[in-house]
């Protein structure tokens, strides 16, 4: 009943969950460079490879489609509480992504139809226009007229501007607390300048921010350039002898976010004849707790691996982890937007292990430029590493090798039968 769909397209969708989770509670939210690749997300049954569900920040939610409960056509999606208390930071969040080729420079409407069951906090429609420069350029997800309740088919829209030099526009709806919301029959058209734009925030380019802007770019790809000189790492460069996060030529460490908080090598705990990677954290952290990963990576460059699958995978041993150990790895182009990810978000390690390889597995489209990867620990306990590898898997079919939708899909969420 379910249908899984190319890595690639997903990760776009989990750097777009990560500015909504941002927009929807606060502004002032910080969060880990690396969060994005800690959506937890699933996909709803016989939905076709546009459309995206996700689980944010925990488990509590279905989606699917209805051949029941629709407003027209053979079948509406919904999204649905699966338990009768949910965490205030969760939600459900249905979604597409693609380059709007058709609506860059112009003003456009997303549109649809919206049925409620007993909805508790909010049920609403959502759209976001990104640019290089600004990933959050245009955005409203009807946080000041929420669906509350239960309600009948009703018309709902979002009106956004679209850059000129957008490179994404995603849309979709979301729901909050308990309940069920279905979604019908969704569109999206330009409209004239007369059409008031709809929500609150729409980020304008000043001189003072493109300046800003421009320099944190010229910082990154700068940064990327330094990393990318290798086209594949050497065993030497996987390894761990002489690491040090302040001098290690290969590998690079995240923030150490609060006192007791450590990577480092742990000659007293060995594996083989060798010292391995410690990341511990040893004090609780305040939430969220995605903001403060303890991480490590190292980044290559992606060309010899352009059209294939990788495997990369590490030597593992966890103690006491309270909330989840893994390796994740994301996969960039030129642009630095995320074209494939895995982070082992529904198999992430809880507990205690004894040491063992784990493995995670990406796509490398043509147009990949770079591949990040590493460990991560969320939450207290302690987690070791050594012997990271990165293996091909083989070539990609023709369809996996170019990734970015140029064009919405199934707007009528229809059921393909």
């Amino acid at each position: 009943m379910f249908k899984y769909f190319r890595l690639g397209a997903v990760s776009v969708c989990c750097i777009a969950v990560l500015y909504f989770y941002q927009s929807l509670y606060s502004s002032n939210t910080q969060l880990n460079l690396l969060s994005w690749a800690d959506v937890h997300y699933s996909f709803p049954g016989e939905v076709t490879n546009t459309w995206y569900f996700k689980n944010v920040y925990a488990k509590e939610y279905e989606s699917g489609f209805d051949v029941e409960t629709k407003y027209q056509g053979n079948a509406s999606a919904y999204i649905a509480s699966k338990t009768a208390v949910i965490d205030k930071n969760s939600f459900g969040l249905l979604m597409q992504s693609f380059d709007p080729i058709d609506y860059r420079g112009q003003r456009v409407k997303i549109a649809a139809f919206i049925k409620t069951e007993q909805v508790t906090t909010k049920a609403a429609l959502w759209g976001r226009a990104d640019t290089l420069l600004l990933p959050t350029a245009s955005f409203d997800n009807m946080s000041d007229r929420p669906i509350i309740g239960t309600t009948e088919w009703q018309p709902y829209a979002v009106v956004i501007d679209v850059p000129e030099d957008a490179n994404n526009l995603s849309f979709g709806f979301y729901l909050v607390g308990t309940g069920k919301a279905w979604f019908d029959d969704v569109s999206i058209s330009v409209v004239d300048q007369t059409t008031p734009l709809t929500g609150t925030y729409h980020q304008t380019m000043t001189r003072e921010h493109i300046a800003s802007a421009q320099q944190q770019q010229r910082a990154r790809l700068t940064n990327r350039g330094f990393y990318d000189q290798r086209l594949i790492p050497t065993p030497e460069q996987l390894k761990f002898d002489d690491f040090a996060c302040d001098t290690s030529s290969s590998w690079r460490c995240g923030r150490l976010w609060h006192e007791g908080d450590s990577i480092a090598l742990d000659t007293n705990r060995l594996y083989g004849n060798k010292a391995p990677v410690k990341i511990e954290r040893l004090h609780e952290a305040a939430f969220p707790a995605q903001a403060n990963d303890l991480v490590m990576y190292q980044k290559v460059n992606a060309t010899a691996f352009r059209g294939k699958r990788i495997q990369i995978s590490a030597i593992f041993r966890a103690q006491d982890v309270a909330l989840t150990a893994s390796i994740w790895a994301r996969v960039v182009d030129q642009h630095d937007t995320v074209i494939s990810a895995d982070n082992m978000a529904n198999r992430a390690v809880v507990g205690s292990t004894n040491w063992q390889r784990v493995s995670i597995e990406v796509n490398i489209p043509d147009e990949a430029t770079s591949i990040t990867f590493g460990p991560k620990l969320r939450g207290t306990g302690t987690l070791w590493l050594d012997s990271f590898k990165l293996e091909s898997l083989g070539e990609l079919d023709p369809q996996e090798k170019i990734w970015h939708q140029i064009h919405p899909s199934n707007l009528a969420l229809e059921l393909t039968l």
